[in-house]
């Protein structure tokens, strides 16, 4: 077959080249080992594997291959958006469909041509939920044949936090290093980093890659990511934060097929109270396996601090290994749900109370499950359902904060606003900040100052409670 040298991963002594080609039924793109050292760019001939270089009469084809790739990319997605029935989702995933299947052919062109694609995705529930979408929907592309490409340069990287940094951008760079490729390899973003202390990664990312941005954070006013091309975010188009990122990916990955993914979707939903979730039994435990597996990843992955959508797979399709995991998750997680509402510090105000608690006392050093962030959680719907009504709750562990607001609450305490406040006045005590309104976190630059931030948090919470935004 002719084709042309695309993408060149570089592997020791021995690189490995990708040969993108074009025929009557529209571009492929193969895997191939060289006799000798081949060019990016080179015009060749494959056969069983091997890549040999063309007689230079037969290099004349390339704009021919481009053309094709090209074609496919604008022919594959699927038009017709994808419904799931839900008044409030339809309208927001049909709002937002043009740009998912402009964002969906430039993916596809990258696969076509072997780029390298690195996925980040956010390490929770609805994070990781997007991510095992997507990778469903990329093998069954693949798998079936709709798109000539046996084996994609896709690499899956789990992301700790809510923001990109430099050093995200740095580590990204270097992994995409080890290839050549004639289209600038691509970052997907899953479920983080819509948040000014971004900014700066995302500009270096910029220098090397194409990126394609899915998430569901609130906007902050003046976003820059909001001007990118390939960002979607629900915010954008009359939604809001309910559409989870999740659920945004997996509505991404219907773009290029329509595999069932409803199961993951709720999970999804359920992981991020969303409040279209539907149900709470099955999809509830795929939930908390999730919060599990990407809590503690050495229970799915051999890659320390890593997991992948394939070791998620793996354990969803092992019966008795995935039923095994989410009754130990609700065990831990009932246990130490009834020690923290022993331990919680209560301080009533106006009609409602807001609660405090010291993880770090909980926490067993050797085991990781749950994480303070999602525990937060957990531990805010249990104090709201002991008390009979709303409630707010401020959880620290270390140089970390999680702050949790009730829903019915949330218009009143605007959560991101207090972090804002407390951001401005104390610039370098704290690193990042941001989330929900009614879920959100602080990391401190250090514990030093932790009682103090503490102490004001709860007090700027206090005056919101009884004055509302004023």
């Amino acid at each position: 077959m002719e084709g042309i040298i695309s993408c060149i991963k570089h592997s020791g002594m021995n690189p490995v080249y990708y040969v993108a080609s074009a025929s009557a039924s529209g571009a492929t793109l193969e895997e191939a080992k060289g006799i000798e050292m081949l060019s990016l760019g080179e015009a060749v001939n494959t056969e069983n594997g091997i890549a040999y270089p063309a007689p230079k009469e037969q290099g004349l084809f390339n704009g021919g291959i481009s053309s094709a790739i090209s074609e496919e990319a604008a022919r594959l997605p699927i038009m017709e958006p994808y419904l799931t029935g839900s008044q409030e989702i339809d309208r927001t995933t049909r709002a937002m469909w043009d740009s998912l299947i402009a964002s969906s052919s430039m993916l596809v062109k990258k696969l076509l041509y072997g780029a390298p694609v690195l996925v980040r995705f956010h390490n929770d529930a609805d994070g990781s939920s997007g991510a095992y979408c997507l990778y469903l929907a990329l093998s069954e592309l693949m798998g079936t044949g709709k798109l000539a490409v046996k084996k994609s340069n896709t690499v899956w990287l789990m992301h700790k936090g809510v923001t990109y940094s430099e050093y995200d951008a740095a580590s990204d760079i270097l992994i995409s290093n080890n290839y050549e490729s004639l289209e600038k390899p691509l970052l997907v973003l899953i479920d983080f980093g819509t948040a000014p202390e971004s900014e700066a990664g995302i500009h270096a990312a910029e220098k090397r890659f194409d990126i394609l941005w899915l998430d569901h954070h609130p906007v902050p006013e003046g976003f820059f990511g909001s001007r990118m091309a390939h960002y979607s975010n629900p915010w954008l188009f009359e939604g809001d934060s309910n559409y989870t990122a999740g659920f945004l990916a997996s509505a991404f990955s219907k773009t290029l097929c329509r595999s069932d993914t409803i199961m993951i979707e709720n999970a999804s939903l359920i992981g991020d109270y969303s409040s279209y979730r539907v149900g709470d039994g099955n999809d509830n435990g795929i939930s908390l396996l999730l919060d599990l597996l990407t809590s503690d990843t050495k229970l799915a992955s051999s890659a320390p601090g890593n997991l992948t959508p394939m070791d998620i797979a793996a354990v969803l399709e092992n019966k008795t290994r995935r039923e095994e995991l989410i009754s130990y998750a609700r065990v831990r997680l009932g246990e130490l749900l009834g020690e923290a509402v022993k331990s919680v510090k209560e301080y009533r105000y106006a009609d409602t109370c807001v609660y405090l608690l010291d993880f770090s006392k909980m926490r067993d050093d050797g085991v990781k499950y749950p994480l303070p962030g999602r525990f937060s959680s957990k531990l805010l719907g249990k104090l709201s359902e002991l008390r009979g009504s709303p409630c707010v709750l401020v959880l620290h562990f270390d140089s970390y904060l999680s702050i949790r607001v009730d829903k019915q609450l949330a218009s009143r305490v605007m959560l991101l606003e207090v972090i804002r406040e407390m951001r401005e006045r104390h610039p370098s005590d704290i690193i990042s900040g941001g989330g929900h309104q009614s879920a959100a976190s602080i990391k401190l630059s250090g514990e030093s100052e932790k009682k103090r931030m503490l102490s004001e948090l709860v007090q700027l919470i206090k005056a919101r409670l009884s004055y509302g935004t004023a």
